[in-house]
């Protein structure tokens, strides 16, 4: 088995500061389902990953009790004995 002939990076010390100068972001294909919902899709190769976001409108925002929207979005992910 022959060695690499590159030297690893000593990950003890953090890489210089360098600026992005290039960014390139695919652009998303959007086609609608036939229930209505928008649906944006990124076929970005081969690789096996998926991302999935659902995007609710909050028809009682309350800009002056953060609190409640943090609390409900809280919620959404403890369920209860009878409810997952």
């Amino acid at each position: 088995m022959q060695k690499s002939s590159q030297q690893q990076p000593d990950r003890s010390v953090a890489p210089a500061f360098r600026p992005v100068t290039d960014l390139k972001v695919q652009e998303a294909v959007q086609f609608q389902l036939d229930n209505g919902i928008k649906v944006y899709s990124i076929n970005a190769g081969f690789q096996d990953l998926v991302r999935i976001e659902f995007l609710f409108d909050n028809k009682n925002y309350y800009p002056d009790s953060p609190i409640i929207a943090a609390a409900s979005n809280r919620l959404l992910t403890e369920g209860t004995k009878k409810h997952t």
